[in-house]
């Protein structure tokens, strides 16, 4: 599931030189807008089947924090 989710961001990012991992913070080290992250969860929805609230989009910091909602719903 990280390697996907990985996928996803490096698509959104658009610079596959960039290191992601669980303590990558979204709009300071990837330097993704509101529209950008829109787009992720967008694909990630689609990607893994789930859905994901604005509330909780408006909550993720780091990349750990998008993993942990979508390993959460994959669980239900």
């Amino acid at each position: 599931m990280i390697e996907k989710l990985r996928e996803l961001f490096y698509e959104v990012v658009e610079d596959d030189t960039q290191i992601i991992n669980e303590d990558t913070v979204i709009h300071r080290d990837l330097k993704i807008n509101s529209l950008d992250l829109i787009t992720l969860i967008c694909n990630a929805e689609e990607a893994f089947e789930i859905s994901i609230s604005d509330k909780e989009v408006k909550s993720f910091v780091t990349v750990a924090d998008v993993i942990k909602c979508i390993e959460d719903k994959m669980n239900k």
